[in-house]
């Protein structure tokens, strides 16, 4: 629940399997959790770009990523529901 918790706070969506809602609707704690020891975040972030981790570019390719696997899934059910309309055209009328 840690993931889900600390991510908790004003103006934030954070989308998650249902299998995972369900854990944190059973047990979780709703909080503000993203705010607490934002001066350890911000350490954090200061210790990736000492190490040569460039956090705007690893943002991108998860943005790029995201774009496109949310487009996927987007043609997939496109594609799907095309084909359940072509079945229900096709199928004959009940009778009346």
């Amino acid at each position: 629940m840690k993931y889900v918790e600390g991510l908790i706070g004003p103006d934030t969506i954070n989308t998650m399997p249902d299998s995972t809602l369900a854990a944190f609707l059973d047990h979780g704690q709703v909080g503000a959790g993203i705010l607490d020891d934002l001066d350890g975040a911000r350490r954090a972030i200061a210790e990736l770009g000492e190490a040569g981790i460039d956090l705007d570019e690893v943002c991108a390719q998860l943005q790029r990523e995201g774009v496109r696997k949310f487009a996927e899934s987007a043609d997939s059910f496109r594609l799907w529901v095309g084909e359940r309309e072509c079945a229900l055209a096709a199928a004959p009328l009940p009778p009346a």
